[in-house]
């Protein structure tokens, strides 16, 4: 794997994690570090 594709990944990751804690926090849907550990795991998810 290239350092341009980790880099890629890593970034699909933390946007997804930033939109689930953004999720959290303007729909008043609980504290954001559960949004932020759903939107990794479904940032994960579809890069796999």
């Amino acid at each position: 794997m290239s350092n341009g594709t980790a880099t890629f990944l890593i970034i699909i990751a933390a946007v997804s994690a930033s939109f689930g804690a953004l999720h959290g926090y303007l729909f008043n849907d609980g504290p954001t570090l559960p949004g932020i550990i759903y939107g990794t795991c479904v940032g994960v998810l579809v890069i796999a």
